[in-house]
């Protein structure tokens, strides 16, 4: 099967790469692990890409994407357990069905907008709020280890994490109706 580079083709790649952040969030509400996730958006990169460029035009291209990542995401969990049983079946059908209901193209460009606003926000934070973010939730440490680190209390740290929360709820709410204004 061989790729011939043409529009069509760039295009599909460049309509995944434009939603990467919405279809790996989706993958990881199936898999419950970032690396997995990314794993298997990786995986859904390469059936893109191996694509025969004869092949019948997909209709809806987000969907069909969807569909491969679902699929990859089912064979992951496959792989990775011996025995499921039809109870963690079932839970995971209803978990991807609910998944598929919410997350279309249009919610995945409404994820993408949010997350520029997000990081306009961010942007704007003093460095130690920025600090206990990511130290809370890139680099998953406790607000334990978070007050011994920063020489505070845990409820000082909880406090600041709560207002420096609520502050960037703030500015993203007052954020995207210029965003939606630029488009």
């Amino acid at each position: 099967m061989s790729v011939a580079p043409d529009k069509k083709h760039d295009a599909m790649v460049l309509k995944i790469f434009e939603y990467r952040d919405a279809l790996l969030a989706y993958a990881f509400t199936i898999l419950r692990d970032w690396q997995l996730a990314e794993d298997a958006l990786q995986e859904t990169v390469l059936v893109v890409l191996n694509r025969d460029a004869e092949a019948e035009p997909v209709r809806d291209l987000f969907a069909w994407v969807r569909r491969v990542l679902r699929n990859k995401c089912m064979e992951t969990i496959r792989s990775r357990t011996r025995e499921t049983t039809n109870e963690q079946e079932r839970l995971q059908a209803l978990v991807t069905e609910a998944c598929d209901a919410y997350l279309d193209e249009d919610s995945a460009a409404g994820l993408k907008k949010m997350k520029q606003a997000l990081r306009h926000c961010m942007g704007k934070l003093r460095s130690g709020s920025l600090d206990l973010l990511v130290g809370f939730y890139y680099r998953m440490q406790s607000c334990k280890h978070l007050a011994e680190q920063q020489g505070r209390s845990v409820n000082a740290v909880k406090l600041a994490l709560s207002r420096t929360r609520d502050r960037l709820r703030v500015c993203v709410q007052r954020q995207l109706p210029l965003l939606d204004a630029e488009t």
